[in-house]
């Protein structure tokens, strides 16, 4: 019996080893010589994925499930691009407050839900409000957002300001057309581009293939952030992100330095951004549903006195505020009424004390109401 079992064995090892090379000659002859049906399985399923991320992705950011594809709370431009999709296709009849600037107007106000519980209660009247600040957003993204903003709605512009606002340069903003920040656009935005000298890339129509350098690398934390779902994490943006924190000595004089940087020799950087500025407030006026409002963000006293210096400061203001004047817009430096302090700074501008943020908001709502009693 056990001779039996061993020849048995034996035989079995010599049918299954002889089989590998077989094995792998298929496998070779599968991976150079595939066959009809495998082809045509491949192309299917490759046509498949790219129709579900043609067709998918623009739904999904206009769905309330845009957040998975954000690679962190703080991926601020992801959430302002998902919020003007959200809007374009929006339903909504409630009137809008649309906050757009810079990373500073953002951290201004606190939390956009707190700015809209505000402002209902003070006009009796429930706001809708959106804030699309993101970092160093320049003047030329802002048309982004404002252009996409709703035509069949009340809508209220408040349009964040400050100096460096107004010194990006050609080199910057041909950069911002070339590589996109933001996952959708606008025509106003091309055509100021155009306007500029630059050149902006042909497009299709579809926001996957148009902004890929936007969506390809979020693309991948969906993953994770479906896992985060499943196990009942939310995934928000953090609207409070410098908040209870502040920059040390040393980190702050050396970021102080970098903003600075932004002033060499602005010349007709100044200029050109006024220009483009009017063109916004003159577009904005042409919008009958449509109201606009600029606001100088808040800065930090000892930057203004120790690095931008009052004379500049002071020069831009006076120059914002004519420009206003001309088109009759409202002009609010609501950073200056509310006599803020160091403590109340995270950096050079970045707000990180709620009580700022409250003072700001009420400030904020306050004019607003001024401003709807005038009409």
């Amino acid at each position: 019996m056990r001779s039996f079992t061993r020849v048995s064995l034996f035989c079995a090892r010599e049918q299954i080893v002889p089989t590998m090379p077989n094995a792998l000659s298929v496998l070779a002859t599968g991976a150079t010589k595939p066959s009809r049906l495998s082809i045509i399985t491949m192309a299917l399923t490759v046509t498949t994925l790219t129709l579900l991320f043609l067709v998918g992705v623009p739904i999904l950011m206009r769905s309330d499930n845009a957040a998975i594809l954000a690679d962190n709370r703080v991926d601020h431009h992801f959430f302002a691009t998902a919020e003007i999709e959200r809007l374009t296709h929006s339903t909504d009849q409630r009137p809008l407050l649309a906050i757009v600037g810079a990373s500073v107007t953002r951290s201004s106000f606190g939390r956009s839900k707190d700015v809209s519980a505000s402002l209902s209660e003070a006009l009796q009247e429930d706001y809708e409000v959106v804030n699309f600040s993101t970092g160093r957003q320049s003047l030329l993204e802002h048309l982004i957002f404002i252009e996409r903003l709703p035509d069949d709605r009340d809508v209220t512009v408040a349009l964040g300001l400050g100096p460096s606002r107004f010194t990006v340069g050609y080199e910057r903003y041909e950069n911002q057309v070339m590589s996109p920040r933001f996952g959708t656009g606008s025509d106003a935005f091309r055509t100021e581009a155009e306007r500029m000298g630059i050149d902006p890339p042909r497009q299709t129509g579809w926001l996957i293939v148009d902004f890929y350098q936007f969506y390809i690398p979020r693309v991948l934390f969906v993953p994770k952030n479906i896992a985060k779902l499943l196990i009942g994490k939310s995934i928000r943006q953090d609207e409070t992100e410098y908040v209870g924190r502040r920059k040390s000595e040393q980190a702050y004089r050396a970021h102080s330095d970098l903003v600075m940087s932004r002033f060499k020799n602005p010349g007709e950087d100044i200029q050109t951004n006024q220009e483009l500025l009017v063109r916004i407030i003159k577009s904005v006026a042409e919008r009958p549903n449509m109201n606009l409002v600029l606001i100088e963000h808040p800065i930090r006293p000892e930057f203004v006195e120790n690095y931008l210096g009052r004379a500049a400061y002071a020069k831009h203001m006076a120059s914002v505020s004519s420009l206003a004047q001309a088109h009759d817009v409202p002009y609010w430096t609501l950073g200056l009424e509310a006599n803020l302090t160091e403590q109340d700074f995270f950096d050079w501008a970045h707000i990180s004390s709620r009580e700022a943020q409250s003072k700001l908001r009420e400030n904020l709502v306050s004019k607003l109401e001024e401003l709807s009693n005038e009409r």
